[in-house]
């Protein structure tokens, strides 16, 4: 299985009928270095400003809990909501003529990215360590049958690199056209370097292995598009209660270890 391309600037053929045959895509080089180092820029900034209060608190992450110091304080949170509200870079990705080809390429012209919603544009980090909020993720699928944002599909630019050695991306291929069925785990592992680019299905089977190492941290700016709901904007509440109702299962390292 290959499912590696260089964008072109458009969508081809080839890249779309793997996706639709696969349920993922890669994309090498997607952004340039620069624009990496600009983005995990902004994600420190705004982590100060969680830190500090400066946040309102309808914009804070409640998908996932945050990392904690020795002291059980929050160190860091793994998901920063929002995300092109706080990053010039990241919200010029959003409206770049490249994330409107992935849009309507992948999606199609019915799909849009959920910018000002909570869980739109999601800065999001994996780390390693017992006081992680964010480890592992347990296999899933995003949204089940029905769910009001389908159809919908995720957009992911790595800012680091993403292998089996730091608990990459894990999919079955091909579990997307049989959301209801049953799914053989022989799971193809997405590695790939920061700036690639990695779209998938809203109902592929995927996963993440535990990152081994206290030290580890891998960052993943989320596009979420979607064709579903017929208001421009969903409300944050409403929005948050779909999500969760699919039934996505993140698990820190400390509470995998006492499952």
């Amino acid at each position: 299985m290959i499912g590696r391309y260089r964008f072109s600037g458009s969508v081809r053929a080839e890249e779309s009928a793997f996706f639709e045959e696969n349920g993922f895509v890669i994309y090498e080089g997607f952004i340039d270095p620069d624009e990496v180092a600009r983005i995990t820029a902004d994600a420190d900034r705004y982590q100060d400003l969680l830190r500090n209060g400066e946040i309102p608190e309808a914009m804070v992450d409640k998908a996932i809990p945050g990392a904690r110091d020795a002291r059980g304080r929050i160190a860091y949170q793994h998901r920063l909501n929002y995300f092109t509200k706080q990053s010039e870079t990241a919200a010029r990705i959003a409206e770049s003529p490249a994330m409107e080809a992935i849009r309507t390429g992948i999606g199609g012209v019915g799909h849009r990215i959920l910018q000002n919603s909570l869980n739109g544009v999601v800065w999001q980090l994996k780390s390693g360590g017992s006081r992680s909020g964010y480890s592992r993720i347990r296999w899933h699928a995003d949204f089940p049958l029905g769910h009001a944002l389908s159809p919908a599909f995720t957009a992911g630019i790595y800012l680091d690199d993403s292998n089996r050695f730091n608990g990459c991306l894990a999919v079955i291929p091909g579990s997307h056209r049989k959301p209801v069925g049953p799914v053989t785990k022989e799971p193809f592992y997405v590695e790939v370097r920061a700036g690639d680019l990695v779209c998938h299905h809203e109902w592929i089977y995927h996963g993440s292995e535990a990152m081994p190492r206290q030290d580890d941290r891998r960052a993943t700016l989320y596009f979420y598009h979607c064709a579903g709901l017929e208001s421009d904007e969903p409300s944050d509440a409403a929005e948050y209660e779909q999500i969760a109702a699919a039934g996505t299962l993140f698990v820190s390292a400390e509470t995998e270890e006492k499952a």
